[in-house]
């Protein structure tokens, strides 16, 4: 049975990216997801866990015929309205059980979807299912080992949403579900949760304090 736990801060959950920390981490985000997914115009990709539809938006401005798959109404509201001019399909559906043909779709992107689900390996086993032989599953997950989710999971014991429910995922965790090697899983966004401009900097001296990436990123080949 699906619960919506976005459905309180759907209409806030954007005004993070607005601010210049929040708009710092989704370009470091956005640019490895990007670099792991590889996408082409023309293709058609399902973004599963779609929210709001940022990523949908900017993967339908490169000529992607994008898939957004959304079960939160509030959430999938404002994806529609912000994407109505852009090549993007809005579907009603859960990651676990996505109301998709097999075959149908060139790539699958789940961005921190895996969190929120109960059934993690099911949601795998979705993205796999509705991609074609030589596509690919790229993953974006909030690391449990960084300083990052030791601050959502503080949030969480103030039962702030949506972090209440959220369960985190390892290198070695993603490696498992996707079988693959820990080692290809990448990351990125080493900068602590309270850090000043200049941002880059910040970044740089996580780096070098050995602090874990904040944000991970896997790409699965389909057979």
């Amino acid at each position: 049975m699906f619960e919506d736990y976005f459905a309180p801060i759907a209409s806030k959950y954007d005004q993070w990216y607005q601010e210049p920390l929040g708009n710092y981490i989704d370009q470091l985000e956005t640019t490895l997801v990007m670099a792991l997914l590889a996408p082409q115009a023309g293709e058609t990709i399902a973004d599963v866990g779609a929210g709001t539809g940022r990523f949908a938006a900017q993967l339908a401005r490169i000529g992607v015929n994008v898939v957004a798959i959304e079960p939160s109404g509030p959430m999938r509201d404002i994806g529609v309205r912000t994407t109505r001019d852009l090549s993007v399909r809005w579907i009603n559906s859960t990651a676990e059980h996505m109301a998709l043909a097999d075959n149908s779709v060139d790539a699958a992107v789940a961005i921190t979807v895996l969190e929120f689900v109960s059934y993690p390996e099911i949601v795998i086993s979705e993205m796999k299912r509705i991609v074609r032989p030589h596509g690919r599953i790229v993953l974006g997950v909030l690391n449990a080992l960084s300083p990052w989710a030791a601050l959502y999971r503080y949030l969480g014991d103030l039962d702030i949403p949506p972090w209440p429910h959220a369960k985190f995922k390892s290198r070695e965790d993603i490696g498992r579900l996707l079988g693959i090697e820990s080692e290809k899983v990448k990351g990125c966004v080493h900068l602590a949760p309270d850090a000043r401009p200049p941002f880059d900097e910040a970044d740089k001296a996580g780096v070098r304090a050995g602090n874990q990436p904040a944000f991970l990123v896997a790409k699965k080949e389909v057979t």
